[in-house]
């Protein structure tokens, strides 16, 4: 047996554990969300396709910019260039979206959609209690899929990331820091109000049956394809902790817990990924 088949029968057995455990818990039954609260918010199909279309609106005016300004701007060597386009592409096609979600929700609904915690330290413990979960199973599933697409002899795919090649050829403290703070920080906040707090909750307004699966699954697929330019291990990954996620929100009507699994499994991925000099 290889060391990589042995990392591998770790990561299934890891896998094996956390499912057993979430199963002992009832996390995996169709009930599970029954203790939800529900969310008394109009956010419906027409809101979302709104938001997609000012996504859009932003992908396109990005796409101005960088054929105006990108051919002078470096991404790959010049860390502050990978700064400037970072936030310029999280404002113009997640915060104006996250914008009209407030909007929208303005008047009381965001307590109802979860931009205020009902409970925060029961919702900060769950975020917490599920991040280990949510790290073994993505990083888990990650590691099956490379050794899945090896043995059908697909190469590795490069764990690299435009951010981390940045992170780790800055010389500026504060490039670093606004490299670690959007991906840490900024990257979690829009994607949840987004994903899970308009996405899902439009999904919601449409399947009005108990079967809160449907959207969380939905809403996970959704979250994987939004992330471009990835390879299809990377997707598979991002698939399942975008489940975890989705269930969180199902599961305690807050975007709190799902923040806190996210922007520690960006955090944990970053580290990772650092110290090991990708």
């Amino acid at each position: 047996m290889t060391s990589t088949d042995a990392w591998l029968l770790v990561w299934l057995a890891a896998i094996a554990a956390v499912v057993a455990a979430m199963s002992a818990r009832g996390c995996l039954r169709a009930d599970a969300f029954d203790p939800a609260p529900p969310r008394r918010v109009d956010l419906t199909l027409l809101d979302l396709l709104i938001g997609a279309l000012i996504m859009f609106a932003g992908v396109a005016v990005l796409t101005v910019l960088h054929s105006r300004f990108g051919p002078a701007m470096d991404q790959e060597s010049d860390p502050p260039s990978t700064v400037a386009w970072t936030l310029a592409s999280q404002g113009l096609t997640q915060l104006s979206v996250v914008a009209f979600v407030l909007w929208r929700t303005r008047g009381g609904g965001w307590r109802d959609v979860g931009l205020w915690p009902r409970r925060p330290y029961r919702e900060l413990l769950a975020g917490g209690l599920a991040l280990p979960a949510a790290i073994v199973l993505a990083l888990g599933f990650s590691a099956i899929s490379v050794s899945v697409g090896r043995w059908f002899g697909q190469p590795e795919p490069d764990s690299g990331h435009v951010l981390l090649t940045a992170m780790l050829s800055a010389q500026e403290v504060w490039v670093v820091l606004m490299l670690l703070f959007s991906a840490v920080v900024v990257a979690p906040l829009l994607e949840e109000v987004i994903f899970r707090g308009l996405i899902q909750t439009a999904l919601r307004s449409v399947n009005q049956s108990r079967n809160r699966w449907l959207v969380v699954i939905i809403s996970a697929a959704l979250f994987a394809l939004f992330h471009g330019g990835v390879p299809w291990q990377v997707r598979l990954s991002l698939f399942v902790l975008g489940i975890i996620l989705g269930w969180l929100y199902e599961r305690y009507g807050s975007l709190l817990p799902s923040l806190i699994v996210h922007a520690g499994f960006n955090a944990a991925n970053t580290a990772l990924a650092l110290a090991i000099g990708e």
